[in-house]
């Protein structure tokens, strides 16, 4: 017989190198080939979208606006000055959160939110307002895709990788979401089921409890009590001689 019959180090080298030809192959056909919709998102014209009382200038694909947000497919159909000009005005709008949704159009082209990684108190406390910020951009212009967006990444920089809490919502973060969120909104929501789940009493240690949100404070009551309802049931009546003097 001619040759040698194959190694077991050579074919597994063999198999290593089929193994980086397919995966090289299949990164170049993601770069190349795209979903029929996403070709569609560039389709349309462009929009000028004209931020804050600077009106700093956004430019931005008429059917991405138009598919993301209920906001702008209304202001841009119809009669309107908008839709005639091709121009939307946003003079109340924070020109930073609207690059959020350019960030906001940065997750309308990538469907990825750019925020900064990091675990330092100082400057997750400001994510976590960008992020508040960019909740309530998200419900003002009717877009739940990046609201989502925003849960998601509320949750990731809550946790670490081994799902241990890194950081816990004070005072500013709840009083910035309860100043500008409606009863009932996801973020009122995850912010109580946090304090619910992890909370103790060290939790409000630094807080003004002169300025504790109202609504914050019947929303926690709302999810303690059918708990403390469960837990004490079974306990009989109270005992008048406990509360003595």
């Amino acid at each position: 017989m001619s040759g040698q019959p194959p190694t077991p180090d050579s074919s597994l080298k063999r198999q290593r190198k089929q193994s980086t030809s397919s995966t090289e192959s299949n990164d170049r056909n993601k770069r190349l080939c795209v979903a029929k919709e996403d070709r569609l998102k560039t389709s349309g014209g462009v929009i000028t979208i004209l931020v804050g009382k600077e009106e700093k200038s956004f430019f931005v694909h008429d059917n991405l606006l138009r598919r993301s947000s209920a906001f702008f497919e209304k202001a841009l159909d119809g009669p309107w000055i908008e839709a005639t000009q091709r121009t939307v005005k946003l003079p109340e709008d924070n020109p930073e959160i609207f690059a959020i949704y350019a960030h906001y159009a940065h997750w309308l082209y990538s469907d990825n939110l750019a925020i900064v990684d990091n675990t330092s108190r100082e400057s997750s406390l400001g994510d976590f307002f960008e992020l508040t910020d960019c909740y309530v951009f998200g419900n003002k212009v009717l877009c739940p895709g990046f609201q989502n967006a925003v849960i998601d990444a509320y949750v990731m920089n809550w946790y670490n990788s081994s799902c241990r809490l890194l950081f816990r919502p004070g005072e500013e973060i709840v009083k910035r979401i309860y100043g500008n969120t409606a009863p009932g909104s996801a973020l009122r929501r995850i912010v109580i089921d946090l304090y619910n789940r992890y909370g103790d009493k060290k939790w409000l240690d630094h807080w003004n409890e002169h300025e504790i949100p109202q609504e914050f404070a019947v929303d926690i009551l709302r999810e303690l009590l059918p708990a403390r309802e469960k837990r004490y049931s079974d306990h009989g009546p109270l005992k008048a001689s406990d509360y003595h003097v």
